[in-house]
């Protein structure tokens, strides 16, 4: 016996949308607390002074012994940029939840939006990126395989604790022999953490080559922060949000991120080949 059901298809839910855990935003240290402040018009920073530590002979004659006073220290132009997303739907059918969906929607992928930011550039088009002029190429931008970029990599903070970001199919190749857990960060033997994620897929540094298929540019950075707004719902009632001529109900959610680091104590990048071993 067969039987034919005739009228509309219902309506199903598809799993909720989540973040990856490893990515730029969960890295211990990295998300700021002040979500209000001057920083929205944009900063300029002041970085710590980068040197090599000196020895001397205490039992040396004269009082004015030899002693280094050279040191290095960044002073950049950061300005805060937008990251926005929207919804739209028609009124037919149109769920209770549907803002909420925007939202959870736009934390999953937020993170990405700030490494693409970063590695890649963003609207504000004067802002550093982490492959710009400021980046040590390692290397001489010769493609390594995974377990030499992190060596390269790591080498290259000058005896602090730095950020590793990575796009996740090196991060899978790396391994969790090579890299320990915490929470929703994981971080290096040495100490150092690392941001998987998606933003930093295709990112070309100054002046070197397009990663090809298998390659990934892998970055380093030290004194790195982000600032994130209070998020902001446009035409979150229902009659602002309607357009009456089409039926459609678009609502949209922005937020101002400021991300900053200091490229005198560390940014360095080197080639990866997640392909070879």
């Amino acid at each position: 016996m067969s039987v034919t059901a005739i009228g509309p298809a219902s309506i199903l839910d598809v799993p909720r949308p989540v973040a990856p855990p490893y990515g730029l935003l969960s890295v211990p240290g990295v998300l700021a607390a002040e979500t209000r402040g001057r920083w929205l018009n944009g900063v300029n920073t002041f970085g710590f002074p980068v040197q090599d530590t000196w020895t001397w002979d205490p039992c040396s004659t004269g009082t004015f012994r030899v002693k280094s006073e050279e040191s290095e220290v960044s002073t950049e132009r950061f300005d805060a940029f937008g990251v926005g997303a929207s919804i739209a739907c028609g009124t037919l059918g149109l769920p209770d939840d549907f803002l909420a969906r925007l939202e959870a929607s736009f934390d999953a992928v937020l993170s990405k939006a700030v490494e693409k930011a970063i590695s890649q550039g963003s609207e504000v088009t004067t802002n550093p990126t982490l492959g710009d002029t400021n980046m040590t190429v390692l290397n001489s931008g010769t493609a390594v395989t995974p377990e030499e970029g992190l060596a390269w990599l790591e080498n290259a903070l000058p005896g602090v604790r730095g950020i590793i970001h990575a796009v996740p199919a090196v991060v899978s190749r790396w391994g969790f022999d090579k890299l320990k857990t915490d929470g929703d960060a994981i971080y290096t033997p040495n100490g150092n953490y690392v941001a998987a994620g998606a933003g930093y897929i295709g990112a070309q540094p100054t002046g070197e080559s397009a990663p090809g298929d298998t390659e990934a540019w892998t970055f380093v950075t030290a004194g790195l922060e982000v600032r994130l707004s209070d998020r902001q719902v446009l035409s979150s009632d229902i009659a602002e949000a309607l357009d009456r001529s089409t039926n459609d109900v678009v609502y949209r959610v922005e937020e101002f991120v400021l991300a900053t680091w200091d490229s005198a104590l560390a940014q360095a990048g080197v080639l990866i080949d997640w392909s070879v071993t």
